[in-house]
């Protein structure tokens, strides 16, 4: 047992017991890593890198031409992966879909968009 846990808290004979420590740390672990991840994206090579995925991330959501474009090129690539593995050819369309915009507030958005 931990000796903060045992001068404050913790007591053989109160109510607690192990299992609400554990779902504490949990929260405190999460929030650690929340915290390390913020931390990481706050470097300014990141930062620059981020810019540059959401730039294009915007470009590709609005302009309906390079959609049109990556389809194509997606289309092509996959023709060409499907007949060197010998399997079926999966479409475009399922292949390329919108790309996502961070959230500034969920770092798996930010994740999920790189």
């Amino acid at each position: 047992m931990p000796t903060a846990l045992h001068h404050s808290v913790w007591q053989a004979g109160d109510s607690v017991t192990a299992s609400s420590f554990t779902w504490q740390h949990a929260r405190c672990a999460t929030r650690t890593l929340q915290l390390s991840v913020r931390a990481g994206l706050a470097v300014p090579a990141a930062k620059e890198v981020l810019q540059n995925v959401r730039l294009v991330a915007k470009l590709c959501r609005t302009s309906t031409n390079l959609q049109r474009e990556l389809r194509v090129a997606a289309d092509s690539e996959e023709a060409a992966a499907a007949e060197s593995g010998g399997r079926e050819r999966v479409p475009a369309a399922a292949l390329v879909s919108l790309l996502i915009i961070d959230c500034p507030t969920r770092w798996g958005a930010t994740l999920a968009m790189l």
